[in-house]
């Protein structure tokens, strides 16, 4: 009991979940008549997609849309290709870039190579600003790999892409150069889908290998029923991963 009621006090006052109460109790004790059920509505709406729950109907179909291979399993193929977005290139401290949660693409990248599945890794990212000023990830990532030990001649980098459209693009440059065939590519995997229609339009079949999942399989009780910060982030993902999708299929880049 002690253990079921510290999670959720513990969800209780988190910040975000105060916010929400402090809003509920606001809405019905100053509000009258149609104005207090348009609000109450709205709350409801927002309390749920601020949750793990909410985020996760979203999200799910766009992560279950592929398989996860086994490495094992694999045939061996010439060129896993990572996309960038797994480090902010300007928080570059000593050398060392500072990774984010989607730090699973690089890590999965390297699994394949390590375990003999690809010959390379193809980094794929430029800047993330507007501009493109600033460092560029695919120099960056390149150098830290060199700098940890590994197979200089196994790295591939471009670092002039700022989108998916672009990933594709400048992979094709350096897949034809090098006259590679088949490929993985590797990137979030709620990403995955927009990702596999991209480099397909540009030329590229691709075996998907999606990573840094951010749905559950199931969501469990209670916790994911409260807000937090993840689910409000979640949610942001998702939405914004399908008006990409639709502004790709608009612009005929998918």
């Amino acid at each position: 009991m002690f253990f079921f009621l510290s999670k959720v006090f513990a969800a209780l006052f988190l910040p975000v979940t105060l916010f929400f109460l402090f809003l509920l109790f606001v809405f019905w004790r100053r509000l009258e008549g149609r104005t207090r059920k348009r609000c109450l509505i709205v709350w409801a709406i927002a309390w749920f997609c601020s949750t793990s729950f909410g985020s996760g109907l979203v999200m799910r179909p766009l992560e279950n849309r592929y398989d996860v291979p086994v490495a094992e399993k694999m045939n061996k193929m010439d060129v896993v290709v990572v996309l960038g977005g797994m480090i902010d290139a300007n928080t570059l401290r000593g050398g060392r870039p500072e990774f984010h949660d989607a730090v699973d693409r690089l890590t999965a990248a390297l699994e394949l190579v390590l375990k003999g599945r690809a010959d390379y890794i193809l980094i794929s990212g430029g800047s993330g600003l507007m501009l493109q000023g600033g460092l560029r990830e695919g120099d960056v990532l390149k150098d830290y790999l060199v700098s940890m030990g590994f197979p200089k001649q196994k790295i591939l980098a471009e670092r002039n892409s700022r989108n998916t459209r672009e990933n594709a693009l400048e992979s094709l440059k350096i897949i034809q150069e090098k006259k590679l065939k088949s490929v993985v590519l590797v990137t979030s995997a709620f990403h995955m889908p927009r990702s596999v229609r991209c480099f397909k339009k540009v030329g590229i079949e691709v075996i998907p290998f999606p990573v840094d999942f951010k749905a559950a399989d199931h969501s469990t009780f209670p916790e994911s029923f409260f807000p937090s910060a993840q689910g409000i982030g979640d949610f942001a993902t998702a939405i914004r991963e399908l008006v990409g999708l639709a502004a790709y299929k608009i612009s005929g880049y998918i």
